[in-house]
């Protein structure tokens, strides 16, 4: 799957993980369909971090129980 295979409807957008997805991967997609990085995504929602991103690959390692729960509930 690539960026040219996503379709967004309106406002708000409901992605459900793919079976197997990576957590990265699916908050990729989320800020897919709303046209924004994946920085500002997380900042919206209250993860104010920088150090997300290894080459290509979006790592969200170092992740505080607070910032997890923000996930879970978003």
């Amino acid at each position: 799957m690539n960026a040219n295979d996503i379709v967004c409807a309106s406002l708000p957008i409901v992605v459900r993980p793919a079976e197997d997805e990576g957590l990265g991967s699916w908050i990729a997609r989320i800020a897919t369909c709303y046209s924004v990085p994946v920085q500002t995504l997380l900042t919206h929602i209250g993860i104010h971090r920088t150090d997300i991103r290894y080459g290509n690959w979006l790592t969200l390692s170092g992740l505080h129980a607070a910032e997890i729960l923000i996930l879970a509930k978003t």
